[in-house]
């Protein structure tokens, strides 16, 4: 009897009305209908919940609720089994969510992991992490990484496994993957004078682009003002036996011209079953002996002012406009120039040999005559 009148006296200490306010633990309770302050000697607890099995707890102090986890001294197990607290950092503001692995009841817990940090600027934190972004993802330690984000087929790990290699990949078989399509929008890969190393259907790329054909297609460049008309460069196979590679270009899809890979040098497809209309070539002669030669300094991206030989692309069109291309240079103009003259260079050899032959003949026209006038002196002189 006297110890539940004692028991009674004391449960009366601790539970005080004020105002209808009920306290416990605390003698004027004013901040709510029910205040309730922790133990008075190790620990923030204030109540738990649950403690015949895994319960809650609410701490002051720290602002807490632990999950299976109540503070005494350190923070404890209620009951075998994993523990978590949530509370918030009132100081700085932040507000955290713990999480610990198994331990025994009553047991201290020992360090756990960050799961999740709510910053007061409103960023997020996974498994801790700055708070100087919206979002922190730190990496975890399984082989996913740092995230991984399923399609219906596929899987985009970042910081895979142990080489902490990112994949990003398209959700299913078929589907495209956009890297900034936005307008004026730019996408640049490795730093200023960087060792990136770029690989296209390559796993281990040696050099700054290294890309691996696929059904036997190159790199293609495409004018999308006019019809989408396209350049490709490819490597297609040289020779019969043994087989080597040589560099094309096609144009639209027609093969134009290649670069040999004995000498590296440049031959144009000069095939009879692709060309029509074939006629022989006038006597030129006298318009080649009317070519002028010139030297000369390119104005542009010569600061030695290099001397140069060669023709000057006004002057052959009048003897040969065949040989001179005009382009239209209004994106890329030198200052205000848009009818940029060009040179087919490599044309002049045909006229070269044209015009030797055409010489030629004359030489052995004259051979003949020169013959036949050394017969006849001969005869008169009566040698």
């Amino acid at each position: 009897m006297k110890q539940t009148l004692l028991l009674l006296n004391f449960a009366f200490c601790l539970l005080t009305v004020n105002a209808q306010n009920v306290g416990i633990g605390i003698i004027n309770p004013t901040k709510g209908k029910l205040e309730v302050f922790g133990t008075n000697s190790g620990g923030n607890t204030s109540a738990i919940f649950g403690t015949d099995g895994a319960g809650i707890s609410l701490q002051r102090n720290v602002s807490a609720i632990g999950f299976n986890e109540y503070h005494f001294n350190f923070n404890k197990y209620m009951t075998n089994g994993f523990a978590a607290v949530q509370f918030l950092d009132h100081v700085n503001g932040g507000m955290y969510f713990d999480l610990y692995n198994s331990g025994i009841a009553d047991n201290n817990v020992p360090a756990g992991i960050r799961a999740l940090s709510l910053h007061p600027n409103g960023n997020v934190g996974i498994r801790g992490g700055s708070n100087q972004a919206s979002l922190t993802v730190a990496r975890g330690t399984g082989i996913g990484g740092t995230a991984m984000f399923s399609g219906t087929t596929h899987i985009s790990h970042f910081n895979f496994d142990v080489a902490e290699h990112t994949y990003i990949r398209a959700g299913k078989n078929g589907s495209n993957v956009y890297i900034n399509d936005i307008p004026g929008g730019k996408v640049m890969a490795g730093i200023n004078l960087g060792d990136t190393r770029f690989g296209i259907n390559i796993s281990d790329p040696l050099y700054t682009l290294d890309v691996v054909q696929a059904g036997g297609t190159g790199l293609r460049l495409i004018n999308p003002t006019v019809g989408y008309h396209n350049w490709e460069l490819s490597s297609q196979l040289f020779g019969y036996t043994p087989l080597s590679t040589m560099l094309q270009l096609d144009y639209d899809g027609s093969p134009k011209g290649y670069f040999k890979p004995t000498d590296g040098s440049y031959t144009l497809y000069s095939d009879s079953r692709l060309k029509t209309n074939i006629q022989p070539m006038p006597s030129l002669l006298n318009k080649v002996m009317k070519l002028q030669p010139r030297e000369y300094e390119m104005k542009f991206q010569n600061p030695t002012h290099q001397k140069s030989f060669g023709f000057i692309a006004q002057e052959v069109k009048q003897l040969f406009p065949e040989m001179v291309d005009v382009i239209q240079d209004t994106s890329r103009s030198y200052e205000g120039i848009t009818d940029l003259h060009a040179i087919n260079y490599t044309g002049f050899s045909v006229l070269a040999i044209k015009a030797i032959q055409e010489q030629q003949k004359i030489i052995d026209e004259l051979k003949t005559r020169l013959e036949k006038l050394e017969k006849l002196l001969v005869k008169n002189s009566g040698f």
